[in-house]
């Protein structure tokens, strides 16, 4: 006698749904996934602004005062979060300047 495994019966839209009440529930995989989002958000600007100005990652890298290797670690946007220093070098040479922002906090006054 063989026995089979029992198939979810539902997939996608209930699989969000359990994503999302997880995320509510935990704080902490909010702030993880929240920190995952900016370091990806931060390698596609660092790639698309140095690809716009023609620049290779080593050439970024002695423009800003650092390596290829934390060039390319910046913009595989997986485990390296680049310091607010770092960025604004990367900015300064890319001619732009950093940027930063709080979302959902009321920082200015009235």
């Amino acid at each position: 006698m063989t026995t089979t495994k029992a198939k979810p019966k539902h997939l996608g839209r209930d699989a969000l749904v359990d994503v999302r009440a997880r995320v509510k529930k935990s704080p902490e995989l909010r702030a993880r996934i929240d920190r995952a989002v900016a370091r990806a958000a931060v390698a596609v600007m660092v790639k698309r602004a140095r690809t716009a100005a023609g620049l290779t990652q080593a050439e970024l890298a002695a423009r800003a005062r650092t390596t290829q290797a934390v060039i390319a670690r910046i913009e595989g946007g997986k485990t390296f979060t680049p310091s607010l220093d770092l960025l604004d070098r990367i900015a300064r040479a890319l001619g732009g300047r950093v940027s930063v922002h709080f979302e959902g906090i009321r920082t200015w006054a009235a």
